[in-house]
C-alpha cells in the first residue's frame, strides 16, 4: 500500500536523566491536503480566476478548484 502522506518521519527522543529513547512517528500530512495547498497557492497568484471555472474571489470556489486539481493529481499519479 501507497503512503497516503507527504513528509512523515520518526524522531528519536531522548528522555531527559532516564536513559531512555522514545520513538516518535510523525505521520505528516494529507498528499491531498498538500497537493490542494499548491495548487491554491497558483490559483491565487492567478489574476484571472475565472480561468479556471472560479467567480472571482469567492474563496469557497477557489477552495474547491483547488482540491479539483489535487484529486486529478493523486488520480494520475494511481494515488486515489
Amino acid at each position: 500500500m501507497k503512503n497516503k502522506n507527504a513528509f512523515p518521519f520518526k524522531e528519536n527522543t531522548s528522555l531527559r536523566n532516564q536513559g531512555n529513547v522514545l520513538e516518535v512517528i510523525h505521520p505528516g500530512m494529507s498528499k491531498r491536503f498538500y497537493a490542494a495547498c499548491a495548487a491554491m497557492q497558483g490559483l491565487l497568484a492567478n489574476k484571472d480566476l475565472n480561468r479556471f471555472g472560479t467567480h472571482g474571489n469567492d474563496s469557497f470556489d477557489v477552495i474547491t478548484q483547488s482540491y479539483k486539481f489535487a484529486d486529478e493529481l493523486l488520480k494520475q499519479e494511481g494515488d486515489d
